[in-house]
């Protein structure tokens, strides 16, 4: 990993902007398309904020593109899930000792200098406090908060346009934009970390590591340390019967989530670890979807009938009329794991990667509505965790995952 702090303005536009060009030059050109993914992933690495962010959505989408797109393009932009370019050592300590001045002296002994993981928004560091033990201490990169304020404002002017045609689409911004929002505040962080481990408290395989208060602040989060493997370690180290129950679990937050009104909304593959026993660990729970006291009882019931119908309408899409086709598409597609028993198959997630795309297209066509606005989160935290389940390359069994499902809180 790197060491360089982000870069900034016009300098970060036009460093987008050659990306740009550089693909439509391999498009045209016939150059490796593997080697410009590689060139994309260390540009927005680089780049972290919202550049960082959409190449980590491409990292765990990737089962979800169409059958033609290039090999190696997972390979490189996986990269991202741990390994965004990393903050100089004297930007770490100064953070910290602002931060967290009464405890800076502490924490800054007990500390690591070398980063364990590095994100768009910041990176982790190991340390073993005194009392705790093993803890995670997550210090936000300098600068970063302010990329991405000045990101979304400049996205939220086309949202505005965009609302004139599909209704809604100004709502839905305006919620993303919230729950990034959320991700710059560490004290934000803490708090849903607890909630969200409280809403995981009585399910069974799943560990949400526990907020250390005196070492944490407004940019510093420290939480308990949990090991585990990454997805593509337990792909390849873990048997089958352990990545069956590690791919139940994973998709048991989900419903979980749902009923407590606590949907983990970035769930990229550093995310999340797997243990020996296939247990799951869930972490950075900087971006938390809410989802609304009406709506957990009817996703929960499409969920548990399997109803592609019944998902539809709980989405606010039509099911008649030139829209019935592809959104029908998408919610069978979403519901597969909880009406199968089997594994989720490649073609499973094409399908929903063809269907993406002609729903996106007949909405705008239709002028339709852009959905309530919690929902694009919950749609890809339902993809992502579909996507990982596919990697672990285990059976899944529907019945069961829909017995596992709870009541709403």
């Amino acid at each position: 990993m790197s060491s360089r702090r982000p870069v900034q303005g016009l300098t970060r536009w036009a460093r987008l902007a050659r990306l740009g060009l550089s693909g439509a030059g391999t498009a045209l050109t016939g150059q490796d398309p593997t080697a410009l993914a590689e060139r994309a992933a260390t540009q927005l690495a680089d780049l972290r904020g919202l550049a960082a962010k959409a190449g980590q959505l491409g990292s765990y989408l990737d089962a979800v593109l169409p059958k033609e797109a290039p090999p190696g393009v997972r390979e490189a932009l996986q990269r991202l899930n741990a390994s965004t370019t990393t903050s100089p050592w004297e930007d770490i300590e100064a953070t910290i000792r602002a931060d967290v001045p009464a405890s800076a002296d502490a924490l800054l002994d007990a500390l690591d200098r070398p980063p364990v993981a590095s994100g768009s928004i910041a990176q982790v560091h190991r340390a073993t406090h005194p009392e705790v033990g093993p803890v995670a201490v997550k210090v936000q990169h300098p600068g970063v908060a302010e990329v991405l304020r000045s990101e979304l404002s400049q996205a939220g002017l086309v949202i505005r346009v965009a609302g004139a045609v599909m209704p809604g689409a100004s709502d839905t911004y305006d919620e993303i934009r919230d729950r990034f929002y959320d991700e710059l505040d560490q004290r934000v962080e803490a708090r849903r970390t607890r909630a969200y481990q409280q809403a995981m408290a009585d399910l069974d395989g799943v560990t949400v590591p526990t907020v250390v208060d005196a070492w944490s602040g407004d940019r510093v989060l420290t939480t308990t340390w949990c090991d585990g493997l990454d997805l593509d370690t337990a792909r390849t180290h873990l048997p089958e019967p352990v990545r069956a129950r590690a791919a139940h679990h994973l998709l048991s937050t989900f419903g979980q989530g749902i009923a407590h009104s606590q949907v983990h909304g970035d769930p990229n593959a550093g995310n999340f670890r797997f243990t020996e026993q296939g247990d799951v660990v869930v972490l950075d729970l900087g971006c938390v979807q809410p989802v609304p006291a009406e709506a957990r009882r009817s996703l929960l019931d499409a969920l548990r009938s399997a109803d592609p119908e019944a998902l539809a309408h709980v989405l606010g899409q039509p099911t008649t009329g030139p829209l019935r086709d592809p959104v029908l598409a998408l919610t069978t597609g979403l519901l597969a794991p909880w009406s199968v028993q089997g594994r989720i198959d490649k073609a499973m997630l094409h399908r929903i990667g063809a269907a993406t795309p002609q729903f996106k297209a007949a909405v705008a066509r239709q002028r339709g509505t852009a959905g309530p606005p919690w929902m694009p989160l919950i749609l890809r935290t339902w993809i992502g965790l579909l996507a990982h389940a596919h990697h672990l390359d285990a059976p899944i069994d529907g019945p069961a995952l829909r017995a596992a499902l709870p009541e709403p809180v």
